[in-house]
């Protein structure tokens, strides 16, 4: 399946596979809105969220303003994550791995998020490389598993 052209706001989750598989996320909006005043009006908790799905394309999509978190993967593997923007997360990270193994994370902008530009955590095999590191507070963690348990990470920390 293919998922393009949404744009989704107020929302749990913006953008949500679950037990998916071979599917493209593209050229999408997942997105809090600002008031005139500067304060945040609307947001999602998660802009794009997978669990237990593999081999998926997330590319080239928006994602800002979200609160908890902007990419986020649970249980799931083989994916690549590419071309993204993803900015200011409210109370989060950019782009969140948990239990996912042997995915791409490449060619994104990752900026101005509260926690982690990338966090990993139990997750081996990722590959990391030509990512925009701007303003997050830490830019790559791992946890516990150690960076260098991944393939390929690019700028090295």
């Amino acid at each position: 399946s293919r998922i393009e052209n949404v744009s989704v706001s107020s929302c749990e989750i913006g953008i949500y596979l679950c037990n998916s598989s071979n599917n493209i996320i593209i050229n999408n909006i997942a997105s809090g809105t600002r008031k005139d005043s500067g304060k945040l009006d609307t947001w999602n908790n998660y802009g794009v969220s997978l669990r237990y799905s593999s081999n998926n394309t997330i590319a080239c999509n928006t994602v800002n303003l979200n609160y908890y978190g902007g990419i986020s993967l649970y249980y799931s593997s083989n994916n690549i994550i590419t071309e993204n923007s993803i900015c200011t997360t409210i109370s989060g990270s950019g782009i969140s791995l948990y239990f996912s193994h042997h995915n791409t994370i490449a060619n994104n902008l990752v900026s101005s998020n509260s926690l982690y530009g990338i966090y990993i955590s139990s997750s081996v095999g990722n590959r990391i490389y030509s990512n925009s590191f701007i303003h997050n507070h830490v830019p790559f963690e791992a946890y516990p598993s150690s960076p260098s348990r991944h393939s390929a990470i690019y700028p090295p920390f």
